[in-house]
């Protein structure tokens, strides 16, 4: 399907090379021991050369010495006149400073992108489709807005055909043009579009418009888009594009407050969030904090952390060191009670004129009349 709709002569181009590649492979069959590498794919800035020049591109401008020698001498698919379209780039600026290129491709990450008319494009990304949007913004060309309306719209698809090959957008594509009356306006747009897609090689298919005014095209997908390449997935939105307000995140923060006061025996918290939340759940001269603390009956810290995204935050109960627990009653041998104290290991006996009897306190061994306590038989 890569060649539907090329011309013979490209094809023909395209078979001499495959033959060409197909008899040297074959020569190294003959002639080479095992285990020898019989093809490698060219490097990059020949394959580039390869898939991108052909004879309708003006100039091929190399920075790099050794590249271009490489093309020159070992690109056996280019043709005299394109051979002669090579040059190699000496100046002292970077080559992409120069021609704009860096700017070209801060314009082709942007979402939104303006017209010089004045209008400007968004470009959005769903699951299943790329929307582009028509706008026509700061624009004002006449008193006509028809006029108006088809001149912006005859910008946007120029615009647009070029900003889909710079970010290399595939599958299905809907295009939401300004709506335009005249069947003619529409025609022309339509032509306008298709005509500054001629020469990609990715074989665009674009309908006409639709009963709601827009246009549905495809494109095959051969290559990782722009931004797949040059952005990563947003860790705050996944991707979204939203997150959650502060408001809401500050509501979620008191629910959850009121569930931890029930769950731990303490009265009080510390609460560390996004400093946006934090300036909500204080509210104007603390009032709303105040406010926080009487409703739940506990004292609350608030720690802005910046580091953490909105959509995350953390309630922190501050345990007081309480008295330790009584020990469980513990079996004891008749003679020898370990857990006793040393000054309780005086023995007191009878008769002893420095102990009164009836204050004395005389132990008992334990035995099964007398303990009723659950044993811990680890303890024994």
């Amino acid at each position: 399907t890569a060649s539907e709709g090329l011309e013979e002569s490209v094809l023909k181009a395209d078979l001499d090379l495959l033959v060409k590649m197909w008899n040297k492979v074959e020569k190294k069959i003959n002639s080479s021991p095992p285990r020898t590498m019989l093809h490698r794919d060219i490097p990059l800035t020949m394959k580039l050369a390869r898939d991108f020049f052909s004879d309708d591109v003006e100039e091929m401008i190399i920075d790099s010495e050794e590249a271009y020698r490489s093309i020159m001498e070992d690109c056996e698919f280019l043709t005299p006149l394109q051979r002669a379209s090579l040059e190699l780039y000496k100046g002292k600026e970077p080559l992409f400073e120069k021609f704009g290129i860096e700017k070209e491709i801060e314009r082709a990450l942007s979402r939104k992108l303006w017209l010089e008319s004045g209008g400007y494009l968004f470009f959005d990304k769903t699951e299943a489709m790329y929307c582009i949007d028509v706008n026509s913004g700061r624009f004002s060309g006449g008193s006509d807005l028809e006029e108006t309306v088809f001149r912006v719209n005859l910008e946007a698809a120029r615009e647009i055909a070029r900003q889909i090959r710079l970010r290399n957008l595939s599958g299905m594509i809907i295009i939401d043009f300004i709506d335009m009356e005249a069947p003619s306006h529409r025609a022309q747009v339509l032509k306008t579009l298709r005509e500054h897609f001629k020469g990609d090689r990715n074989k665009p298919n674009i309908l006409d418009f639709s009963e709601l005014g827009l246009v549905q095209m495809t494109r095959r997908r051969t290559a990782s888009s722009l931004d797949e390449i040059r952005k990563e997935v947003c860790p705050c939105c996944q991707g979204a594009g939203k997150i959650i307000s502060a408001a809401n995140i500050a509501n979620g923060i008191r629910k959850q407050l009121s569930d931890e006061v029930r769950r731990y025996q303490t009265d009080k918290f510390i609460i560390n969030a996004h400093r946006m939340v934090i300036d909500l759940l204080r509210g104007r001269d603390g009032l709303e904090l105040k406010e926080l603390e009487r409703a739940t009956a506990c004292k609350l810290i608030l720690k802005p952390q910046n580091g953490l995204d909105i959509e995350t935050w953390k309630i922190e109960p501050v345990l007081e060191r309480t008295s330790k627990k009584p020990e469980k009653p513990q079996r004891r041998d008749r003679n020898f009670d370990r857990n006793r104290r040393p000054e309780q290991e005086t023995a007191v006996t009878e008769g002893d004129p420095g102990v009164d009897e009836a204050t004395a306190e005389v132990e008992q061994p334990a035995t099964d009349d007398n303990f009723d306590a659950p044993v811990d038989d680890n303890e024994l």
